[in-house]
């Protein structure tokens, strides 16, 4: 992967890309409008249709890129050997 990049598909446009610190899994939020990018010490919350920065949820340093996205809340679980930590990514808490 050279990087992270959305295309709009009909008019073969790039909107927007970013370099390669970004891991090769990546989730949508339950609207389709929040893309989550794990990173090294991570979690970016990014704007879908701009790539605009809404938030980045520092880690755990042990996380070893584990990390899952309620499907019915605004809920990011990640884990570590420390155990399951629950973000409210709406309110970043």
């Amino acid at each position: 992967i050279s990087g992270l990049e959305c295309w709009e598909v009909e008019s073969r446009t790039c909107l927007w890309s970013f370099p390669k610190d970004f891991a090769s899994t990546l989730h949508l939020d339950r609207d389709g409008r929040r893309l989550f990018c794990p990173r090294t010490g991570a979690v970016d919350v990014r704007e879908a249709s701009t790539g605009v920065l809404i938030l980045s949820l520092e880690l755990d340093p042990s996380l070893r890129w584990g990390f899952a996205v309620s499907p019915v809340t605004d809920t990011l679980v990640t884990g570590s050997p420390r155990g399951l930590r629950f973000w409210d990514t709406r309110a970043a808490k």
